[in-house]
């Protein structure tokens, strides 16, 4: 299995449904749909052990309730199906969905260094991302300990590159005070 530090968290099973074991499994991910295409389901318990690998037999979108029914060819009861409540659904990184030019995944800009464009001043870390509707909003440690907050918008936003694992900003005045 890969370090759990390369695996991403795409459901979460809620439960049971019915009695021949199929299992409710909520989605987090903005992809939802890869529960349809997915014939395996890895699972992992909230401190990230490793539990075990299912096999899909089949699996339904339930819109109702935005959730998935998934039939897995290991069990075909109830009482296995919820004895998984809780588990997490988790994938390697590079089976995450592929995102347009532009727009990157949280987990990859946290821990990314931020740096002044115009002096190449090392300004912080970012330590977390808020989704606001409008615009992300970066969250950045400074050096001095105190926690900045950027938006995430073309003007401040000059570059990322994660390769190199920096983010070069453009403050705007009074931004960074």
């Amino acid at each position: 299995m890969a370090d759990s530090k390369e695996l991403v968290t795409v459901g979460v099973v809620a439960g049971a449904h019915g009695i021949k074991g199929a299992m409710r499994v909520v989605p987090l991910t903005d992809f939802p749909e890869r529960f349809l295409r997915q014939k395996e389901l890895n699972l992992y318990s909230d401190d990230g052990e490793f539990i075990r690998c299912l096999h899909v037999r089949m699996a339904k979108f339930l819109d109702a309730k935005r959730e998935f029914l998934v039939e897995v060819e290991e069990f075909g009861d109830r009482g296995s199906a919820e004895s998984l409540r809780g588990m997490l659904i988790k994938v390697a990184k590079e089976h995450r969905a592929v995102l347009p030019d532009g727009q990157y995944w949280i987990e990859d800009i946290v821990g990314l260094a931020v740096k002044d464009l115009a002096t190449g001043e090392v300004l912080g870390e970012v330590i977390d991302v808020l989704s606001t509707g409008a615009n992300d909003i970066y969250v950045v440690k400074a050096a001095s300990g105190e926690e900045k907050l950027l938006p995430a918008i073309r003007d401040v936003v000059r570059r990322i590159d994660l390769d190199e694992g920096v983010i070069e900003v453009t403050l705007i005045e009074g931004l960074w005070e």
